[in-house]
């Protein structure tokens, strides 16, 4: 058999052919291969080490990735829909299903979750701030009130009917109201800091409460799907504003970074390698095709995985790199 003949059949299209037969072939080595054979944690990890170095020493790559995110920024854009439109709508509905099922945190964690300094700092600031402003609308003199400055005019002749009926003792009473005011408002301020520091500790502790207490199941999952609801109707031009404003090129700086440090270490192909093993765990002496059996799909899978292989090789066949190799080894 010479090689044009050979070429004529590696080419045939039809799912009996050489080729097909082939490719199940190649389909069914590679089901009954282990798992860990297949991504070895070793070699795995050294591959893709390699990958990234590659990547993080290629000024043009990094600018084909941060066009690639700008790409997908202004697809967002132009699609002007909102984000609950734009998923499909299965996965809404399951996302609130999973919003409405019963759920409760364990308190403890949500506490160690919450008691941070920045969250205490937050809180601490609103607490302050609606304390002082509280305070001083309640510190304010009767005649300087809001309400008899909202009353115009009217409110204004009866601030001067009540000076002017006074005269100087009212001018006096006024000006120790303001002074007494002021002194109140500085008190208010003063232990309002007091006040908010003393009580965020309770108030993280309510919080966990209240978001950790099976009894208030109902209020909590009520309070997911606001959260959801909140969610599906940020618009796509909102999400890819936001996400400019993150600037997508400072965070690929910043990740190329630490990753770069992190690959100069000696260790860190092995840490690689026990994270792959790790992942990996018991099912890396399974053959790939048990693995699939248990997740139900090995029939399916075996079919996809035979298909990708033709699907792949077909164009490799036709080309001539393909007939120059297979003429020199028959040769």
């Amino acid at each position: 058999m010479n090689v044009d003949t050979l070429l004529e059949r590696l080419r045939d299209e039809s799912p009996d052919g050489p080729l097909a037969r082939l490719a199940d072939l190649a389909a069914d080595e590679l089901l009954d291969t282990p798992l860990g054979d297949l991504v070895e944690p070793g070699t795995t990890a050294g591959a893709w080490a390699a990958i990234v170095r590659a990547h993080l020493e290629s000024p043009d790559a990094h600018r084909a990735i941060e066009e690639r995110i700008e790409a997908h920024l202004a697809d967002l854009e132009a699609r002007a829909t909102t984000l609950g439109a734009f998923l499909p709508e299965e996965l809404c509905r399951a996302l609130g299903e999973l919003a409405d099922r019963p759920f409760a945190p364990d308190r403890d964690l949500v506490v160690a979750w919450l008691d941070r300094e920045p969250v205490r700092h937050l809180l601490r600031k609103l607490l302050q701030e609606a304390l002082v402003a509280f305070g001083k609308r309640m510190s304010t003199p009767v005649a300087d009130s809001r309400l008899t400055r909202g009353l115009g005019d009217l409110g204004r002749l009866a601030r001067e009917t009540a000076l002017g009926r006074t005269g100087a003792f009212g001018a006096l009473a006024t000006d120790l109201a303001s002074a007494v005011s002021g002194e109140v408002e500085r008190q208010i301020e003063r232990r309002a800091a007091e006040f908010a520091d003393a009580a965020i500790s309770g108030l993280l502790h309510r919080i966990a409460h209240l978001l950790a207490d099976p009894d208030l199941a109902d209020e909590q999952a009520d309070l997911r799907q606001a959260l959801l609801e909140g969610f599906f109707e940020l618009s796509t031009p909102q999400l890819a504003s936001e996400a400019r404003r993150y600037d997508p090129a400072a965070i690929g700086a910043l990740a190329r970074t630490w990753l770069g440090r992190w690959l100069e270490r000696e260790s860190a192909e092995m840490e690689l390698a026990d994270l792959i093993a790790t992942f990996l765990g018991a099912d890396a002496e399974k053959p790939l095709g048990d693995l699939l059996a248990e997740l139900g799909v090995e029939e399916i899978g075996r079919d996809a995985i035979a298909e990708f292989f033709e699907a792949r090789l077909r164009p490799f066949v036709r080309s001539e790199g393909f007939a120059g190799w297979l003429a020199d080894l028959v040769k």
